[in-house]
């Protein structure tokens, strides 16, 4: 890579080679993804690279080391925490938040993850399916057209058998402790805060589609 594209290779949709790029090769997302998963892992990225001749990355992070019961607990803890073959809605507008998500969770073994990019698609998404189709509904707050608290509004008062028990999980930046309160209030089931650990969000969903399934007998 050259050295003037290596001062902007982690800034979104930013690619060296314009010619790829209008073939419709690649989105100029990849490196920003990475340096955000780096970021969330509170560890550091460096680059070497020359032009024409080769890049080395080099990522570190600190890994906790865990005894023998600290790691019964955790495999203990992470089976409770199933999410395997779920279908889930994910409302969200920025690309890049939506893209690691979808990782995440497909990483965690999610059978479905599709993609709105507001509330009011998300809706038309969710109500294009029958009752019961996705199990849980992931909703930013601040989108476009539709913000979340409305459209968790609009999908409560359907008239389907579903509207009122499927987990909707407020997933958002906003994390005081109003903003919690206010999400539960609307009519979601839970709040994962922004940046989102793929463990708590994992957690939260199991937790919440696990007493939905509870309330309507599955």
């Amino acid at each position: 890579m050259s050295e003037e594209f290596q001062k902007t290779m982690f800034d979104a949709f930013q690619m060296e080679n314009r010619a790829e790029a209008s073939r419709g090769s690649g989105t100029g997302l990849g490196l920003t993804i990475v340096k955000k998963m780096v970021d969330l892992m509170h560890g550091t990225i460096e680059v070497e690279s020359r032009l024409n001749e080769g890049t080395t990355f080099t990522v570190r992070h600190t890994v906790a080391l865990a005894d023998e019961t600290a790691a019964g607990a955790a495999k203990e803890h992470a089976a409770k925490a199933d999410i395997t073959g779920l279908r889930i809605l994910l409302c969200e507008d920025n690309p890049i938040n939506s893209e690691i998500a979808s990782l995440m969770l497909k990483n965690s073994g999610a059978a479905l993850v599709d993609v709105a990019v507001n509330g009011r698609i998300g809706i038309d998404r969710y109500t294009e399916h029958e009752p019961y189709y996705y199990d849980v509904i992931l909703m930013d707050l601040r989108m476009p057209e539709l913000g979340g608290i409305e459209a968790t509004k609009e999908i409560r008062a359907l008239d389907r058998l579903d509207a009122a028990t499927i987990p909707i999980i407020a997933m958002t930046a906003d994390a005081y402790s109003d903003d919690v309160e206010r999400c539960l209030q609307m009519g979601m089931n839970a709040h994962v805060s922004k940046p989102v650990e793929a463990e708590i969000l994992v957690r939260t969903i199991a937790e919440c589609v696990a007493n939905a399934q509870e309330m309507v007998g599955f």
